[in-house]
């Protein structure tokens, strides 16, 4: 039964991206404060408007200089909207990644659970039939396909994380 996902990663492979994404984490943690939530809601947009709107307020800081108050520093206006404008693109491009791996992870998943449905209504009509073994295969697979997931099962393993939404 082939479906939309046939490729199949080896560890090798599995490895190396883990390695690659180990370093782009130690990477970026250099310089990535990370925000608590109470100050995640507190922050300004960071849409296009409040870009163009900083980007201008740059130009012309930049131009009339005599119109800064003497705390401001210019210098830390401009690496902070160039960090923006570097990790907004850093962002969208993991952003497009996280989009891929989530796609994939959905799509085998359900793939995979396809599969597994039809291995287990095999092993009922076999059961069925009475072939030997089939009949505890079934009730073993019938046991975990119709349990009641307890709130501590539910939270064992936890759903991808959803792409942050484009602007």
């Amino acid at each position: 039964m082939a479906g939309r996902v046939t490729y199949a990663m080896s560890d090798e492979e599995i490895t190396g991206l883990r390695q690659d994404l180990n370093a782009f984490d130690q990477k970026v943690s250099l310089f990535a404060p990370e925000l608590p939530d109470s100050e995640r809601r507190g922050v300004y947009s960071t849409g296009n408007r409040s870009r163009i709107f900083v980007d201008q307020t740059l130009e012309f800081a930049e131009k009339f200089p005599h119109f800064c108050s003497s705390y401001f520093s210019f210098e830390e206006f401009k690496n902070d909207f160039d960090m923006a404008n570097n990790c907004r693109e850093l962002a969208k491009h993991v952003e497009t990644i996280l989009k891929k791996l989530v796609d994939t992870y959905m799509a085998a998943g359900t793939e995979s659970f396809a599969a597994a449905r039809s291995y287990y209504h095999s092993v009922q009509a076999a059961a069925k039939e009475g072939k030997p073994g089939a009949a505890a295969v079934a009730a073993e697979l019938d046991k975990l396909l119709n349990s009641k997931r307890t709130k501590s099962e539910k939270t064992e393993e936890p759903a991808p994380p959803a792409a942050p939404a484009s602007e």
